[in-house]
């Protein structure tokens, strides 16, 4: 639970609040960003709290993938989890479909190859499946050693 709560503030940190943050500004003035670089600076300084792993040790790397592999939360629509054939093993994949989907989106779940899972993204996922009519394939590719 606590990996959930870390991850979620994280994620809030990392893609919610510089939305807000620009939002507030009004995007067609001419003075280029100087209204709002002040704030940038202050987001800047919240970015450096946020606590870095270091990928280059096993206990590291074990932490980054324990906060970043983590499941989003719980999902209404059950994925389903599949296995197609790759180079040498065979490729997990999951997917989250609506009845009667119009499209398919490709989901690559972050963590900058070396950290996440397919499950990384299935409150998401569950969501723009079921609200956007699309089936959403998220795969688990192969992690750096």
């Amino acid at each position: 639970m606590k990996s959930l709560a870390l991850k979620s503030f994280l994620c809030s940190l990392c893609f919610i609040l510089p939305g807000i943050l620009i939002a507030q500004h009004n995007p067609f003035t001419t003075d280029g960003y100087d209204s709002y670089m002040g704030e940038v600076t202050q987001w800047n300084k919240v970015l450096e709290s946020i606590p870095k792993f270091d990928i280059t040790s096993p206990a590291g790397l074990a932490q980054l993938r324990f906060v970043w592999g983590a499941a989003s939360g719980k999902s209404i629509l059950k994925p389903t989890d599949r296995f197609i054939p790759g180079n040498g093993s065979n490729i997990r994949i999951r997917i989250f479909r609506p009845e009667n989907p119009r499209a398919v989106v490709f989901d690559i779940h972050g963590g900058g190859w070396v950290a996440g899972r397919p499950e990384t993204n299935d409150s998401l996922n569950d969501v723009m499946a079921r609200y956007c009519h699309v089936a959403v394939v998220s795969i688990d590719y192969r992690l750096a050693p």
